[in-house]
């Protein structure tokens, strides 16, 4: 991916460390020296997936989303949906315990797994920016 050789060149001599994770690139793990994770849809809600059974969703500051008028699209915007529905219910905001200011527990009885945790994302043609906006509880 292009985008992880530039964040490398960029990362890199601060001591960053930036993984790849697409087609066959990149397992199912996610090492705890990992700066940027670059992701296809796919590996990225696998990685999700990972994360949230270790209980170390936590150790993830931001997700970023470009292309998200993907989450429209018939074959793959099932997935980003999925990863984006996960990500806001860990956050608290698909929690009605959570928007009261009580801290919400997981199946684990681990709190607050992804407090903290900002989505960003982007998309030069999303047409719907308004419906897409509303959904995920955000400004547009």
């Amino acid at each position: 991916m292009v985008q992880a050789e530039h964040l490398e060149a960029l990362l890199e001599p601060l001591g960053r460390h930036v993984r790849s994770y697409y087609g066959n690139q990149g397992g199912g793990a996610l090492p705890k020296d990992t700066s940027v994770a670059v992701c296809t849809i796919e590996k990225a809600n696998s990685l999700i997936n990972r994360l949230l059974e270790e209980g170390r969703l936590s150790e993830v500051g931001i997700i970023v989303i470009d292309e998200l008028h993907m989450v429209g699209d018939q074959s793959r915007g099932y997935l980003l949906e999925l990863m984006l529905t996960k990500l806001r219910y860990a956050v608290g905001e698909g929690n009605a315990e959570s928007s009261s200011g009580e801290s919400s527990g997981t199946s684990s009885g681990k709190t607050d797994p992804a407090h903290g945790l900002q989505i960003v994302g982007m998309s030069a043609t999303l047409p719907n920016v308004s419906a897409v906006a509303d959904w995920l509880q955000v400004s547009a």
